[in-house]
């Protein structure tokens, strides 16, 4: 029997795509890595960590219920759970901290050079990927230019000898399916990082753009329908763009609101540490003199 089936609540699967977990793995290290650098006890670390909404830290929440509940030593747990991991770099990850617990290595010196590493690491991939993106995006940008003299010559046929609606559908169709694969590639070759964060419960804004899709494309789909038997193609596309506009609205201003919020972040934590700095007093205390309306 698997030992995760301890757990009372239903324990997601983790991909095992080394590019999905990187910048997961980067930021659960990081979470790690402040707990540790304040000394924290070991049980206590690994206990938040498992509480975390990050993929990574269901092999900390294995780790944690096979030391609590099965009176297993942390690095044998570590190297249970590393069997369980299907992706190389948390398999890695995992053995190389069991092998540091045992040892006797703290976890507070292991997590920061593993943090370290780990955002060197992150950054040198991220690059790469920038980097095939631009490629990427340059050969789209020409297949683009050929698809439009395609689309434009075959028009001018047309004005020519009549071919038919049925080749001119034809002929969209293949520019829209040149546009969707080339639009997916570059979307594989771009790095993979989360703008947003998303806990149990989202934001207002992105809540309201969840309920105005759903809301909007359900009447949306029917006035398309109507609009196709009674007016045609053209209007039924219409009725569908109009459709998406109010969720597009509140995802558009929750996206600059996010943006908002990574421009002053900088600023209130660099206040933050010098208020706590100058009073020598901790982070709570700090909090109380920051003026707020600036």
């Amino acid at each position: 029997m698997s030992f995760t089936k301890s757990s009372p609540k239903h324990i997601e699967k983790v991909s095992s795509d080394n590019a999905e977990l990187a910048y997961d793995l980067l930021t659960n290290l990081t979470y790690m890595s402040a707990l540790a650098s304040a000394d924290t006890p070991r049980d206590t670390l690994f206990r938040y960590t498992a509480n975390q909404p990050f993929k990574t830290s269901l092999y900390f929440k294995q780790v944690y219920l096979l030391t609590k509940r099965l009176g297993f030593e942390y690095s044998q747990s570590f190297r249970l759970a590393a069997e369980k991991a299907g992706a190389p770099v948390v398999n890695s990850f995992l053995l190389r901290f069991g092998g540091a617990i045992a040892s006797g290595e703290s976890e507070r010196d292991f997590l920061a050079s593993e943090t370290r590493v780990e955002a060197e690491k992150y950054t040198n991939d991220y690059h790469r990927s920038l980097e095939a993106m631009q490629k990427w995006g340059d050969a789209y940008a020409a297949l683009l230019v050929m698809v439009a003299l395609v689309v434009v010559v075959v028009m001018i046929s047309m004005m020519i000898s009549d071919f038919g609606p049925g080749f001119l559908l034809i002929i969209t169709g293949g520019a829209v399916l040149t546009n969707f694969f080339g639009s997916y590639i570059i979307l594989r070759s771009s790095p993979r990082e989360r703008k947003d964060f998303r806990g149990k419960k989202p934001p207002r804004l992105r809540r309201r753009a969840v309920q105005a899709n759903l809301l909007c494309l359900s009447l949306g789909a029917l006035a398309a329908a109507f609009a196709l038997y009674s007016y045609g193609m053209g209007h039924a596309l219409v009725a569908i763009g109009l459709a998406l506009l109010p969720g597009a609205f509140y995802a558009y201003r929750d996206n600059a609101s996010v943006d908002k919020i990574d421009q002053e972040i900088s600023g209130f934590l660099r206040a933050l540490g010098t208020i706590a700095g100058t009073l020598g007093s901790t982070l709570s205390v700090a909090m109380t003199h920051i003026d707020r309306e600036s």
